[in-house]
């Protein structure tokens, strides 16, 4: 009699752990709708995955799908990369970077990475580094941030201690710079390449 009401009673327990989980909230799906709510979910946005004659009718359409702010357009071996201030919900001075995918339809927008923002406290400026990959593959890595002290209007980014490249803040609203790095030029290691105000 002892064992058939332990039974019963584990019984019971499963069946309640099952049913809360059950109900219980997938975390990586209310990340997920966060993120889209954000508009911060990478890969092909509403409105790029249309093809265009030209790359600049592909930026332009991609922008707008975006509700982005061109910054620059650079190129990187046979890619074209597209540098933008992006519409994140009120995070000032989020960084998106997209790629121009080139096909046999013409050319379309594509970015398969997250808007990159920081909101760093109490320092004069903030760096981070990512790798943007294109549609075909094909990788650069970014180094980007915040300037918070206005005194800053140009940042520096050095391998090894030597200048490599030199730029002005891309946005000095709200202190955005970023820096991309060439596929043949990017770091092997991690503390290669550092980014500090230019003197």
């Amino acid at each position: 009699m002892r064992q058939g009401q332990g039974g019963r009673l584990l019984l019971a327990a499963i069946l309640f752990v099952s049913a809360v989980a059950g109900c219980a909230p997938n975390n990586d799906t209310a990340v997920k709708q966060a993120e889209e709510a954000a508009g911060q979910t990478a890969g092909p946005v509403d409105g790029s995955k249309a093809w265009y004659p030209t790359v600049d009718e592909a930026v332009k359409a991609g922008l707008a799908a975006e509700e982005g702010r061109l910054l620059s357009v650079e190129k990187d071996e046979a890619e074209t990369f597209v540098f933008f201030m992006a519409r994140t919900g009120g995070a000032d001075g989020a960084l998106g970077v997209a790629s121009i995918t080139k096909g046999e339809q013409g050319y379309r927008w594509y970015r398969g990475e997250a808007y990159h923002a920081s909101q760093s406290v109490d320092v004069p400026y903030d760096s981070m580094s990512f790798a943007v990959k294109a549609e075909s593959g094909h990788t650069i890595k970014v180094y980007s941030g915040r300037v918070y002290d206005a005194s800053i209007r140009k940042m520096n980014l050095l391998e090894n201690g030597v200048l490599l490249q030199a730029k002005e803040i891309a946005d000095p609203k709200s202190g955005l710079y970023y820096f991309m790095v060439e596929r043949r030029k990017a770091p092997m290691e991690s503390g290669a390449f550092e980014v500090k105000p230019a003197k």
